[in-house]
């Protein structure tokens, strides 16, 4: 039951039903979420093993995050250690996730971030993490605060990085859980409304057949979920940062850089620079090389990259020019 219109903020009568606002007359129908059914009306949950998730009705990534969130609490219930909760939570939400239904790339979006600033009080935005930052223990903490879940839950959320840890809220959750993350200077995107949890490099860069087999073939293996909330701008497949080969991927709000060598089975790592952190790029060439100083708002602080094709650099650098120029 509403206790104050989501559009005047009139507190509502809490007495019979209140079908409309007596203050601006707002139907409040559309406002009401329908409850979510009791742990004792899901499948039960077997004390060891994960291969349950054909058994919940997963319709969208709410309901996902909510079966999570139970699956959770009904191992913490049993007395399970975290370390097996943790593995097979892991493995529940993996499930879960296969299970959301397919949809048509013409009735969904991609994933457009916005900035976190104006948020409207209708609308609905999801909140996805890409950095955890060097007090992790710190940010769950917070995090439990703000979300109202538990630390097991948020400390999954947040091993799942990069991932989405607010999934379709209104403005209070999501204002709540930025300033957790601004304050952490944790890099993440800002989405608003529906869109694609399920996203392709292929079809985000721009002829990237073009790129080398190496590149192509790192650039699969990178989480999806760096790139929801990304628009793809350009890929330097070769960059030298501090003596290593890396991939640079240019985003709306972001450079992404990927080192080019793994070992087997090893995931790619992103070393993330937010446009938001810089004060100012600079160019130095040197003959058909040259680099990109980045300075930091941070004082004392910068990275360098070098670049061995001058059509790249300059790209580059034009690109986040205009970004800190905005």
């Amino acid at each position: 039951m509403l206790q104050f219109c989501p559009v005047c903020g009139e507190k509502l009568p809490q007495a019979g039903t209140v079908k409309f606002c007596p203050g601006c007359g707002q139907k409040l129908a559309d406002f009401l979420v329908p409850e979510a059914p009791l742990l004792s009306s899901l499948p039960e949950v077997p004390r060891c093993d994960s291969d349950i998730a054909h058994q919940y009705p997963v319709k969208n990534y709410a309901d996902a995050l909510r079966y999570y969130d139970e699956f959770i609490a009904e191992r913490q219930r049993q007395g399970l250690d975290q370390e097996t909760i943790r593995r097979q939570a892991g493995e529940f939400f993996s499930r879960l996730k296969q299970q959301l239904p397919q949809r048509s790339a013409m009735t969904v979006r991609k994933a457009k971030a916005v900035r976190p600033c104006g948020l409207l009080p209708d609308q609905v935005y999801s909140i996805v993490l890409k950095s955890v930052g060097s007090n992790k223990e710190r940010l769950i903490q917070r995090l439990s605060r703000v979300l109202r879940r538990s630390r097991t839950a948020v400390r999954m959320a947040v091993d799942l990085v990069p991932g989405i840890i607010v999934y379709k809220s209104y403005k209070a959750e999501v204002q709540a859980v930025l300033g957790v993350l601004q304050e952490e200077q944790l890099y993440f995107t800002l989405i608003p409304g529906e869109f694609a949890a399920d996203v392709r490099i292929e079809s985000l860069v721009f002829q990237f057949e073009t790129l080398d087999h190496e590149a192509r073939q790192l650039l699969r293996r990178v989480p999806q979920g760096f790139w929801l909330g990304e628009t793809i701008q350009l890929v330097a497949s070769e960059i030298e940062r501090e003596g290593e080969l890396d991939i640079l991927v240019v985003t709306g709000q972001a450079l992404y850089l990927f080192g080019r060598r793994l070992a087997a089975g090893q995931q790619p790592e992103a070393y993330i620079i937010p446009y938001s952190q810089l004060a100012e790029i600079l160019m130095h060439q040197d003959g058909g090389d040259g680099e990109l100083e980045l300075v930091y708002k941070e004082y004392g602080r910068e990275d360098w990259l070098r670049f061995d094709s001058e059509v790249q650099l300059m790209k580059v650098y034009q690109y986040v020019k205009t970004i800190l120029a905005e």
